[in-house]
């Protein structure tokens, strides 16, 4: 429990601090993230019989 509220303070730390650079990269992350998702939760409209 402590490792998760020590990771989740680290990166709440380096979003607060970098948040320039990660709203510049948002127009690139952005469709990225999404591509990633749709592979993650609609690979099985495939029919490639993954039951």
């Amino acid at each position: 429990m402590a490792l998760v509220v020590v990771i989740a303070g680290v990166g709440l730390g380096l979003a607060f601090e970098h948040r320039v650079h990660l709203f510049a990269s948002l127009p690139l992350l952005l469709p990225l993230a999404i591509c990633l998702g749709m592979h993650l939760f609609m690979h099985r409209g495939h029919g490639g019989g993954h039951k």
